[in-house]
């Protein structure tokens, strides 16, 4: 028997076992001659055999609106609080009753404008200029403290375009039984003319699209570089503040998904 005898024999032993799986198949295929591939033909049917879908979006109320509309007694929501995403697998797959749960809707929230300019800055060097233009940028936003009086927005700006640095030079001598040594200490003095410069500031935003507005709160402190003022603002209890919010995600969902299977992790 030579050896194209050989193969033809082998490809009819596997155009018999081919045809066993096509006939066990949820979706129509055929056995094409050439090299005895498996084709679907899904594409020239009526209908599609199974439910594909893939829906996106950073919208909750759109998450809210697809998921509910579609959703079965399978509907299982999976919740990843570090990346605030969502998945609901509406096509639930089960022991007794497995599927390829290709219907799911994803949730990807993202932060507002507000919250990711009020981020980029936190805890870093600003110039005058830089601070001022922030504030002036998120006006509706930002409100400024002298200690627990909230000062008017122009006169918070007046304070942060008049500050000045002032140096003083006090001696400090330290006399001991061999020696004698005296050293000159600069103190640095950082005001707007007269007028303490703001302690703190609060910023109201949503942290996200369509979620409740939160207040942040930045501690200001000012520092003397090369005659010139360098401000900062560390904003405070953030970790605090995010477990908030992702408890309020988490509470959003299975209010307005009562009765899925929600789950706090990723698949």
């Amino acid at each position: 028997m030579d050896q194209s005898a050989i193969q033809q024999l082998q490809k009819m032993a596997l155009a018999a076992v081919s045809v066993e799986q096509l006939e066990v198949a949820d979706q129509p295929l055929a056995l094409v001659p050439e090299n005895y591939k498996i084709k679907s033909l899904e594409e020239f049917e009526l209908a599609p055999s199974q439910h594909r879908e893939r829906f996106r979006t950073k919208y909750l109320s759109e998450f809210f609106a697809y998921t509910c509309k579609h959703a079965g007694d399978g509907l299982t929501v999976f919740i990843d609080e570090e990346a605030m995403s969502a998945k609901a697998i509406i096509d639930r797959s089960s022991s007794d009753s497995p599927s390829w749960q290709n219907h799911t809707a994803k949730l990807q929230l993202e932060k507002t404008p507000a919250l990711n300019a009020l981020l980029v800055f936190n805890d870093s060097h600003l110039s005058q200029d830089e601070l001022i233009d922030f504030a002036i940028d998120w006006k509706e936003h930002i409100v400024f403290y002298d200690g627990e009086e909230a000062l008017a927005f122009n006169d918070a700006l007046s304070r942060l375009r008049k500050l000045k640095v002032s140096k003083s030079s006090p001696v400090e001598s330290n006399r001991g039984d061999f020696k004698a040594s005296a050293s000159a200490i600069e103190q640095i003095a950082i005001d707007a003319a007269d007028a303490p410069l703001p302690s703190r500031f609060e910023f109201t935003t949503e942290p996200y699209l369509q979620f409740d507005n939160r207040i942040y709160t930045g501690q200001l402190r000012a520092l003397g570089d090369d005659n010139k003022p360098v401000l900062k603002y560390r904003l405070m209890s953030m970790p605090a503040m995010e477990q908030a919010i992702a408890e309020e995600f988490k509470q959003r969902i299975n209010k307005e998904l009562e009765g899925a299977t929600i789950h706090i992790g990723t698949i």
